[in-house]
């Protein structure tokens, strides 16, 4: 089996409507990850064009409104629950810096509540019940899901400082977006890559899959 690290951003809801496929993919392969969080910008508003903008921004607004419309489609796939992909969440969230220290904090300590973490963390944002900017709320939610006193508030400025370092570390190793997936050498981006990333976890046998195919 080949080593995998996975890049993902809770603020992300690309990253969030990957979570569940590759969770499951691991879990079928006995595969085990290095998940990473890895801040990328958020979500930009649609602009709606006035009459006086060109046809190229009218074509950028309904481009823009449609992706949006497609993330609403696939989080109702998932079943996330009506207002999950909200305004609020999708373009009003901030940086999200805390929750990514927050987590890399109580997965250095306890890496045995990684996938707890992970899923915990992601649900309680995507579901309105965690500020990912606030220290108490992050410190709450992995004190909870991990059922120890991690240290994470009283230590918040240190985890923070070490999140900076990671990140440059991974933004200089050319890495800039979620959900990302690093199989060897090979780096995609989009879990539409899941199939292909199956493959090659599974040895790279046979003729790999169809590009692109996802279904979910």
């Amino acid at each position: 089996m080949s080593a995998l690290t996975i890049l993902f951003d809770f603020k992300s809801p690309h990253a969030y409507l990957a979570l569940a496929p590759t969770l499951a993919m691991l879990d079928e392969l006995s595969v085990t990850a290095d998940w990473q969080p890895l801040l990328v910008a958020p979500q930009q508003r649609p602009e709606q064009p006035d009459q006086a903008d060109d046809r190229g921004a009218a074509h950028r607004w309904h481009r823009a409104c449609y992706r949006l419309m497609d993330l609403r489609r696939y989080a109702a796939v998932q079943k996330f629950g009506e207002g999950c992909f909200s305004d609020a969440r999708l373009f009003d969230c901030g940086p999200g810096r805390v929750a990514a220290a927050g987590y890399l904090w109580g997965q250095q300590r306890f890496p045995q509540s990684q996938s707890g973490l992970l899923t915990g963390l992601f649900e309680r944002f995507w579901q309105g019940e965690l500020d990912i900017n606030s220290i108490a709320q992050v410190d709450q939610a992995i004190t909870e899901l991990t059922k120890a006193d991690t240290g994470f508030a009283d230590n918040a400025q240190l985890a923070l400082t070490q999140l900076d370092v990671q990140q440059s570390t991974l933004q200089e190793a050319g890495m800039f977006d979620v959900p990302g997936y690093l199989v060897d050498d090979n780096l995609y981006y989009g879990r539409q890559h899941l199939p292909v990333v199956r493959w090659l976890l599974q040895g790279a046998q046979g003729h790999p899959p169809a590009w692109g195919k996802y279904d979910s």
